[in-house]
């Protein structure tokens, strides 16, 4: 019986966990506020694998039940910390590779589709370190080929303003 529960609690657990990502975050609609940042309903549902998944290997090591339940509290202390550092890595990345249009002006950026007189081409600007493409189109009309180095003047509206130089 002991066993049966632990190996639900796994096997439940991680069919969830592997829906919930083939199926792109079917639980956000469970959008339960717990308080805590970094607990919701995928944090709970991945510690409840880890408690069973200790509980389990316990029980089939043949530990006594005090330790049985000593591992899978363990292995629950083990999940929550797990989680933890996920949400704090997932939130620094979140941090670091988002930016505001605005931040964009100033930046030199380099023309990588032929600006047409009057027309839209392609330009390719590098924020924290990541290559970004946007449609951009010459101040005044202003056509530019490609290689050469623009500074963006505007970036509130698609195609964005760029001007020659730095």
């Amino acid at each position: 019986m002991e066993l049966s529960l632990y190996m639900f609690l796994v096997l439940v657990g991680a069919l969830i966990i592997v829906i919930d990502l083939f199926f792109g975050g079917i639980l956000d609609i469970f959008d339960i506020d717990f308080g805590v940042p970094w607990i919701n309903l995928k944090a709970i549902i991945f510690v409840c694998v880890f408690f069973g998944s200790g509980g389990a290997l316990a029980y089939m090591a043949g530990l006594s039940f005090p330790l049985r339940i000593l591992s899978a509290i363990l292995s629950l202390g083990i999940g929550l910390l797990i989680v933890y550092l996920l949400f704090r890595l997932f939130r620094k990345l979140q941090y670091t590779s988002t930016f505001s249009n605005k931040e964009l002006e100033g930046m030199e950026c380099i023309v990588t589709e032929e600006i047409p007189n009057g027309g839209v081409g392609k330009v390719k600007v590098v924020v924290k370190q990541i290559p970004i493409f946007f449609a951009a189109k010459g101040e005044g009309g202003e056509g530019f080929s490609r290689g050469t180095a623009v500074t963006i003047l505007t970036a509130e509206i698609s195609p964005i303003t760029v001007k020659k130089g730095v």
